[in-house]
């Protein structure tokens, strides 16, 4: 089983659209693997491998990965916090809201 630091991340289109308007195919291509690649593993690329634009862009885009990977993170250690003390109710053993009781 792969582990990723996050395995999502927010790609804002209106702020990546501005410089990836100003690359070639290549170079987003490369720039997307590198942001893969950090999501899967968190270890940064080799920067001297990627031309200045694309070290701008992978920049950004690894703000968003780190911003994703915090709350992944935080909601995966309030789901660990939950599952200690028992989790969700059952549905069958939960009040449903609709009824009401016998007069």
């Amino acid at each position: 089983m792969q582990t990723y630091i996050t395995p999502w991340f927010k790609f804002w289109v209106q702020s990546n659209k501005e410089l990836f308007d100003l690359m070639t195919d290549e170079q987003i291509g490369r720039t997307i693997r590198a942001a893969l690649n950090y999501c899967e593993s968190g270890s940064t690329p080799d920067l001297q491998a990627l031309d200045k634009i694309e070290q701008a862009s992978f920049k950004r885009l690894c703000n968003n990965i780190d911003e994703a990977a915090e709350s992944y993170r935080a909601r995966s250690k309030a789901g660990q916090e939950n599952g200690k003390q028992g989790g969700r109710g059952n549905k069958s053993t939960r009040p449903c809201r609709m009824m009401k009781p016998n007069d």
